[in-house]
């Protein structure tokens, strides 16, 4: 007597495994945080890439999130430079943007 493995368990695992290879931060959040961080001049800031990325995967340094949606950039004392871009307001969910850095402008 063999293995036999149902069809529908085979479809669920296929799914389970695409959802979760995928990226968990929704792809307009990951634009809007990648274009602040041009903005800020790329600093040195653990996680935080240019392009792409997964800011909730990757834990990104001072970025929280509900689930998929970025809600939260607390960034104190990270030498922040630039300013803070105009893409602001394509984040989904944010509710909280702190930075401070003597270096950025303009003030808003």
């Amino acid at each position: 007597m063999g293995w036999s493995i149902q069809p529908e368990i085979l479809v669920l695992q296929f799914l389970l495994l695409l959802h979760f290879s995928d990226g968990l931060t929704n792809p307009k959040d990951v634009a809007a945080i990648n274009s602040l961080y041009a903005a800020f001049g790329t600093p040195k800031l653990p996680g935080w890439v240019l392009t792409g990325g997964d800011p909730c995967a990757e834990a990104w340094q001072g970025v929280q999130c509900d689930t998929t949606n970025i809600i939260s950039i607390i960034l104190v004392g990270a030498n922040l430079g630039g300013g803070l871009g105009n893409n602001l307001g394509s984040f989904t969910s944010i509710e909280t943007i702190l930075c401070l850095s003597q270096f950025l402008s303009p003030v808003i």
